[in-house]
């Protein structure tokens, strides 16, 4: 069996770099995604949702280029943990294990604040950037 989630959305905070014992690195952040519609009224209402991401691969440019705000597609694969609070309860978290991801802000040279993004870093992004757009296209079966 097979599942996959796409999401679009804005991240609510700054990403969070870690490392494990072993030294891989790995990114925490949320990211909200709305949608708009009109209720039985016919008032616009929108409803906002919230996701937690774990994101390995590529966790430091994640975090090297996104910040609060930034818009972001995301790939990834629901999942829930599970485990023991010190008062013996059970806690579980839902969050989206990112495999794929792709900056849609766009970088701006006036953004760019001291050394942040360097031009080579841009082109860099928006061709893999790309490249995982033609992949999906390929994918798409219709």
């Amino acid at each position: 069996m097979y599942q996959q989630t796409i999401l679009i959305g804005n991240l609510t905070k700054d990403p969070e770099l870690k490392s494990t014992p072993s030294g891989k690195e790995v990114a925490n952040v949320d990211i909200a995604t709305n949608k708009k519609f009109k209720n039985q009224a016919g008032e616009l209402v929108e409803q906002v949702e919230f996701h937690s991401l774990v994101i390995w691969n590529g966790a430091s440019a994640f975090c090297k280029y996104l910040k609060k705000g930034s818009k972001v597609f995301i790939l990834g694969e629901i999942r829930t943990r599970n485990w023991d609070k010190k008062d013996g309860t059970k806690a579980y978290k839902t969050e989206i294990i990112v495999s794929e991801f792709k900056f849609l802000d766009s970088f701006k040279k006036e953004e760019k604040s001291e050394d942040k993004y360097s031009e080579e870093d841009t082109q860099i992004n928006n061709k893999e950037g790309e490249a995982m757009e033609d992949e999906m296209t390929e994918e798409i079966p219709f």
